[in-house]
């Protein structure tokens, strides 16, 4: 029988070697201080996230000095199989506070991948170490098993190189709307595949010259609709459509 967790108690991320049930551990020195701080205390059970598929419920049974002392009660591997894979290629956007908000409600939302891309409108730097905190918040608030794979920026063409070797995915760039042009969701209806690779713009979107390169590199066009979005708020409202289309499929 699948065990079923329970979504409300807290979540903390565990780094190591999965404990067999029964098994005593500690966690690492930041998630011992955010043990603390959820005032965890002897007999409260937390839900450990590793990224990579592993749950696993666990009880307080002591407190040390340096944390709490943990007993496994349940270690399962999430299999990902019929959820939706989507990779989410985005240009760079300057504001840091947005990246990061980009970020997070990717992760929220089941993203699997985070391509950064320098495009001809890009602007800003990426600082990988922050936002991977940030993705590990999120994966702890939602309680997602998987963190997606944030990768270190990249150029359009490597972006596309990328895509491609993903396999039978769509690879759909999302532009501004044109008479004529397909919306995402019905780009998405014409594919067989449980998955997507989606390409967001920076601020004033792909140039022309970059739909085009991306067009012969095998990419759908689609639009999201007629309202003008932020960089942003594209990228998430691409991920929610494609994950709301793909589980339909």
């Amino acid at each position: 029988m699948q065990h079923h967790f329970d979504s409300s108690i807290p979540a903390l991320w565990f780094a190591g070697p999965a404990p067999e049930a029964g098994g005593i551990f500690r966690l690492e020195a930041d998630e011992a201080r955010h043990a603390r701080a959820l005032r965890l205390a002897v007999g409260d059970r937390a839900t450990l996230l590793n990224g990579n598929g592993r749950k696993i419920e666990a009880e307080v049974v002591a407190w040390e000095k340096s944390g709490p002392l943990l007993r496994c009660l349940n270690n399962l591997l999430e299999s990902d199989a019929g959820w939706p894979y989507i990779a989410l290629g985005f240009g760079m956007i300057a504001d840091r506070g947005r990246l990061e908000w980009l970020v997070e409600k990717s992760v929220e939302l089941g993203v699997r991948q985070l391509l950064p891309i320098n495009t001809q409108r890009s602007e800003g730097h990426l600082h990988r170490e922050r936002l991977l905190r940030v993705a590990v918040a999120a994966l702890k608030q939602s309680q997602r098993s998987y963190l997606p794979q944030l990768h270190q920026p990249m150029t359009l063409k490597q972006a596309l190189q990328h895509a491609v070797q993903q396999g039978p995915m769509p690879l759909i760039l999302c532009h501004e709307q044109t008479i004529g042009q397909q919306t995402l969701r019905q780009v998405l209806r014409l594919s067989s595949a449980n998955g997507a690779t989606m390409l967001i713009g920076p601020e004033g979107g792909f140039t022309e010259a970059e739909v085009a390169e991306a067009h012969t590199a095998g990419a759908l066009v689609a639009t999201l609709g007629p309202a003008r979005l932020r960089a942003e708020t594209a990228a998430i409202a691409a991920v929610a459509i494609a994950g709301d289309q793909l589980l339909e499929l």
